[in-house]
């Protein structure tokens, strides 16, 4: 599977934990096995897309526990579902393709036509003249 192709099925994976949030589930009931079920799987595909998005959704779901007072939680959660669907509608608009090519410059080198057609003479001379060196230095 091309990395391109890994990167866009995160991407249908975070639709799809975006599509079955509530954040009035995710606040009002936070121990429950589904919200936690949920905040770590929207974790673990973050961290697959972008660590900083993974970052930034790790820091505003430590809010959600019982801990903590239920008008933070509250908020908490509604930053999450706004993050989740910002990053949603920004991950479906992005092209991955540029990771698929195996190796690219940032510029292009190119090597002169003489020295191309030329290669084999060059390394020659270049071998025969260090064993002269070596040659002359005993």
């Amino acid at each position: 599977m091309k990395p391109s192709e890994i990167k866009r099925k995160n991407v249908d994976e975070l639709i799809q934990l975006c599509q079955s949030m509530n954040p009035d589930q995710i606040y009002c009931w936070p121990r429950q096995s589904v919200t936690r079920n949920w905040l770590a799987d929207t974790a673990a595909v973050l961290k697959n897309l972008d660590e900083g998005d993974y970052q930034h959704f790790i820091k505003l779901s430590k809010v959600i526990s019982l801990s903590e007072q239920r008008e933070d939680r509250k908020k908490a959660a509604y930053e999450i579902d706004t993050f989740i669907r910002n990053k949603t509608a920004e991950y479906k608009k992005y092209d991955f393709s540029y990771m698929d090519s195996k190796f690219s410059f940032p510029f292009q080198i190119t090597i002169p036509k003489w020295i191309s057609e030329n290669i084999l003479k060059i390394i020659v001379a270049v071998a025969i003249a260090v064993i002269l060196a070596l040659l002359g230095l005993k």
